[in-house]
């Protein structure tokens, strides 16, 4: 048992570089989400401490500590002493957790740490703090007391003491945030660092959703989660609307994505179909029941708003039998609440021949900004371990007042009907084809998805992240050039010429040097990185980093 805390031993005078204390700290984190213990209460304390380790490793690498490049900022080489003294005090946080002799630590009277009442180190303020602005922080002179496994974590929770050195260490790691914020403090890394959402246990992560303190997106993310690993068939609640209620609005024959209304409420409506032999009840079971996960997700009041979906109204499910092929049909509208009474989809736009208004009303800036939020949309779905297997143009959504409005509000993502969780095991239901979606499609994803159980992740036929973020790039692209896949390619490539790896050559050797002239180096780099390949090594749970920090930070850098 020594092995695995013997960090803890060594003394804080050894204790030198500030990354190596920052390293220590978060050794102590580790050490502690170890612990066995699977009472209620432990469970909380270990959740709401990886949020506070979330919250320390975020503020480090926004402010590149491993990196050194911290040192570049003026104000924090004038207190990296103070900092290094708080992330000491840290460190001890944890050996105080362990020893029963010790008391629960506390603000020292003397030297206090009273953040709030003392001026902040803000690099924008005309004038310099005082050479004490940070407090002295109390720091027992003696070396550090070994650190000793408790009896065990319940010991802790009865008398409280944790609970209060998790309260010491939440402001310990606050006054860091508040007292040298970070040049750019994006809130989305700390979900991307969370290892919270990692789990698949459905219980496990509905307890997390409900812990206070933790972060609120955090929190809708694991309960969206916590739905989609329920077993198909658990009851969640879904709204099942009434079909005789649902009246379409000037719908075209086919059209899978139509206006109406429900009940007098305008409403928007996406319509899946699908189709088994007769007397294969179970596959259309299981079908159904994945689109009754889509619809409790959607429906969540407490989704983040990056995530850029409608909120759901509910669903309309329908079967009819065709007796000429011996099928059993099922179709199902997932509806939407609708604040405007027209819709336009993003290849819409950029199929039309003019293009002198619809230009107009995506100019540069606007075009950044729904690269932007399309990529952060699909970082908080994969955070929710759900993948949406249908990124296109076609499922980018602007709602309107007027059928030829110049105004675009901001675009929601749409296309949810063929979505399904991230994990082995899971079926690829038939998908309609059609000539243009093999633009979107990854090489190795070119197969039209089709029903197979015992086909492999990540096989022809089977989707993942990957797969999601390479139509991503695609979308991207077309955002860029203002101009469809289908007709980006087409310039370069005759359709008999237009094989997987050819169409992403085009894609990335022809595509993308006029994409870096029409809209710049970081959003060409981002595009680039969906597209190149170069995220295809990463698992589903390592590529959200690499998504993060090459995609959706190097989008933000955009700006017109």
């Amino acid at each position: 048992m020594a092995e695995g805390h013997a960090y803890a031993g060594t003394a804080f005078g050894a204790l030198g570089a500030l990354d190596v204390i920052l390293r220590r700290c978060m050794e102590g984190f580790a050490f502690w989400q170890r612990i066995n213990d699977s009472s209620e209460s432990a469970r909380n304390f270990q959740a709401l401490l990886d949020w506070q380790r979330i919250k320390l490793a975020v503020w480090a690498q926004a402010w590149g500590i491993e990196s050194g490049n911290h040192r570049k900022d003026r104000w924090f080489c004038m207190y990296e002493a103070d900092v290094m003294d708080r992330l000491r005090v840290i460190h001890r946080v944890f050996s105080n957790f362990s020893n029963p002799n010790s008391p629960a630590p506390v603000l020292n009277q003397t030297h206090t740490l009273a953040m709030d009442v003392l001026p902040r180190v803000n690099p924008f303020r005309a004038a310099s703090p005082g050479p004490n602005s940070l407090g002295n922080l109390y720091l027992p002179n003696e070396p550090e007391p070994g650190f000793n496994m408790p009896v065990g974590v319940k010991w802790a929770l009865q008398e409280d003491k944790l609970k209060d050195g998790l309260s010491y260490l939440t402001r310990l790691i606050d006054d860091l945030h508040s007292v040298f914020p970070p040049p750019r403090l994006d809130p989305a890394r700390a979900l991307v660092l969370s290892d919270l959402l990692i789990t698949r246990d459905p219980n496990e992560l509905a307890r997390i959703s409900r812990v206070e303190n933790i972060d609120p997106a955090h929190a809708a993310l694991a309960w969206m989660a916590s739905v989609a690993h329920r077993p198909y068939g658990a009851h969640l609640g879904t709204n099942q609307l009434h079909a005789s209620h649902l009246v379409p609005i000037e719908r075209k024959e086919g059209d899978a994505k139509f206006m109406a209304r429900y009940q007098g409420e305008l409403v928007f409506v996406e319509e899946k179909y699908c189709a088994a032999p007769w007397g294969q009840q179970e596959q259309l079971n299981v079908l159904k029941a994945r689109i009754d996960n889509i619809v409790v997700r959607l429906q969540n009041a407490d989704k983040p708003m990056e995530l850029r979906t409608l909120p759901c109204r509910g669903g309309v499910f329908s079967k009819a039998r065709s007796t000429a092929e011996d099928l059993t049909a099922w179709t199902y509208n997932i509806v939407y609440r609708a604040d405007n009474p027209f819709f336009v989809s993003l290849q819409d736009i950029l199929r039309r021949e003019n293009g002198g208004l619809d230009r107009a009303r995506l100019p540069l800036g606007k075009r950044f900004a729904v690269g932007q939020m399309l990529a952060r949309a699909l970082m908080y779905l994969h955070l929710a371990n759900w993948l949406h297997k249908a990124v296109r143009s076609e499922n980018v959504v602007f709602f309107v007042e007027e059928k030829e409005s110049v105004h675009l509000d901001l675009p929601y993502l749409t296309g949810f009907e063929h979505s399904r969780l991230d994990a082995p095991g899971e079926q690829t239901e038939n998908v309609e084809e059609r000539r243009d979606h093999k633009f979107y499609r990854h090489p190795k994803a070119m197969t039209v998805p089709v029903a197979d159980l015992k086909q492999p992740l990540g096989g022809p036929g089977r989707h993942s992240k990957v797969y999601d973020i390479y139509s991503l790039g695609v979308v991207l692209l077309e955002i860029g050039l203002f101009n469809t896949a289908e007709k980006i390619v087409g310039k370069h490539l005759e359709e008999k010429d237009q094989t997987p790896e050819r169409i992403r050559k085009v894609m990335v050797e022809r595509a993308i040097p006029a994409l870096r002239f029409h809209m710049g180096d970081s959003y060409a780099d981002a595009t680039l990185a969906c597209l190149d390949g170069s995220l295809d090594k990463f698992t589903r749970e390592s590529i959200r980093l690499p998504f993060y920090n090459d995609v959706v930070c190097r989008l933000e850098l955009c700006r017109a």
